[in-house]
């Protein structure tokens, strides 16, 4: 059996790991509100990007990155533990949607990829990124589904 290891991209700890639909590439993202799209072939390696998300700019919040999941559109989802879910579309690096925050953290997400229907779900709950020790209200976990609309998970044409 054949293993290989990389570095990871991030300073701090990874968290969640995705791959690709085409294996060609995986996500990682991390404690630090980051996410780094990472391929697997020597000939890509020129491609490995990261970039932030899950931060709120204006009041200087990274939140952690709780899950990922790609779509069978070639696009992906990050959801973090500040309750925000956005789309992105990797070969355009871009953001494709971002939705409104909810008010507890998402910890898991996961697309439907065998019907093609579009759905989407998605797990809240608390993801213990405010501590243990602090006294927070505990969330409900709740599990949400939605159907997605083609242009939030559709890849953007390219010109």
């Amino acid at each position: 059996m054949l293993v290989n290891s990389i570095t990871s991209p991030f300073t701090k700890q990874p968290r969640k790991v995705a791959i690709n639909k085409d294996g060609t590439a995986f996500a990682v993202g991390s404690v630090e509100g980051r996410c780094s799209i990472q391929y697997l072939s020597e000939q890509d390696k020129s491609k490995n990007f990261s970039f932030k998300c899950h931060r709120d700019n204006s009041a200087l919040t990274i939140s952690a990155l709780n899950g990922i999941a790609f779509s069978s559109f070639g696009t992906f989802a990050t959801v973090g533990s500040d309750g925000v879910m956005s789309f992105w579309d990797k070969d355009d690096r871009s953001r494709l949607k971002t939705f409104n925050a909810l008010p507890s953290p998402i910890t898991a997400c996961q697309f439907d990829n065998i019907t093609n229907q579009n759905m989407f779900v998605y797990a809240t709950g608390n993801d213990w990124s405010q501590s243990t020790s602090l006294p927070i209200q505990t969330p409900i976990p709740s599990i949400y589904y939605r159907q997605c609309q083609p242009n939030e998970v559709n890849r953007r044409s390219r010109k």
